[in-house]
């Protein structure tokens, strides 16, 4: 069982540090594929990318919907911000960061509310709906 204690305090200091938004984007990310290999190490399923790691991880520990669809649009707009060039903002970046804070909570099995200062919808955030 992860110590999900050490993954809250890692998403504290990346989030405190002097580092770009889009490089604590890029933390983030990377804290979320080590904690899903993590989880996942003792399955005998083997998963070729991290999409397919949250989608087992949201069934196996019932993750609702709008947290598993927010843990992917983390992994998406990393991937997006990478290779557009893109700058992220904060309020983008703190809603990425939030989500994942919510789903070691859950993991952990403290009380959260999930949708507690997450205002993240299906439209990225500074784009215009059509």
């Amino acid at each position: 069982m992860p110590d999900y204690t050490a993954y809250l305090t890692d998403i504290q200091e990346v989030s405190i540090s002097e580092s770009a938004l889009n490089d604590k984007l890029f933390e983030l990310k990377k804290l979320l594929e080590r904690l899903s290999r993590e989880l996942t190490s003792g399955e005998s399923v083997q998963f070729p990318n991290l999409f397919s790691r949250l989608v087992f991880l949201a069934q196996q520990h019932r993750i609702p919907n709008r947290l598993e669809w927010q843990l992917q649009h983390l992994r998406v707009r990393t991937k997006e911000i990478r290779e557009k060039n893109e700058e992220l903002v904060e309020a983008e970046y703190r809603q990425h960061e939030r989500a994942l804070i919510n789903f070691l909570e859950l993991l952990s099995g403290n009380k959260t509310n999930s949708d507690e200062g997450l205002t993240l919808s299906p439209q990225p955030i500074g784009k215009e709906r059509t």
